[in-house]
């Protein structure tokens, strides 16, 4: 029974070694405070420009106090001096001009081709009431008859 007792094991059972930096993950650490760090610098700001409004009148300031420095200003308001030459030129041709269409015959033939209309519905109507087949879509447009009853 001595024997057993000094014996040593050969196999190794025992849990392995654990490491601190594989559980403590320093740098993830590091990212947190920075980040928490970013927030409160953030927040801190905000408080102050807050407060900054809070007490004075609260207007912001957004005046643009600078001057257009525009390299090529005055080739610019030439052409648009130019392209309105033009367009008083063109206008003023076109004033001149005699016209050539007759509004007030237009409106005759408006007025005369709305009675037409108005006189080919009422046959339409008329037919519907007399015609036997009541088609309202088989007249003719040259006799206004029935095709179908010739009415």
């Amino acid at each position: 029974m001595k024997i057993h007792l000094r014996i040593k094991a050969v196999v190794d059972n025992k849990a392995p070694r654990t490491y601190l930096h594989f559980h403590i993950k320093m740098k993830k650490m590091q990212m947190e405070q920075e980040r928490l760090a970013a927030i409160e610098r953030d927040n801190r700001l905000l408080i102050e420009k807050m407060a900054h409004i809070m007490s004075t009148t609260g207007r912001v300031e957004n005046w643009n106090d600078y001057e257009s420095k525009s390299l090529n200003i005055g080739l610019r308001h030439r052409e648009l001096v130019k392209i309105t030459l033009e367009n008083h030129a063109i206008l003023r041709r076109i004033n001149n001009q005699k016209p050539i269409y007759n509004h007030n015959k237009w409106i005759d033939n408006f007025q005369v081709g709305n009675l037409d209309i108005l006189f080919y519905w009422l046959k339409m109507r008329a037919h519907e009431l007399h015609c036997i087949c009541r088609e309202t879509t088989l007249l003719c447009y040259t006799c206004n008859l029935c095709y179908v009853c010739s009415m």
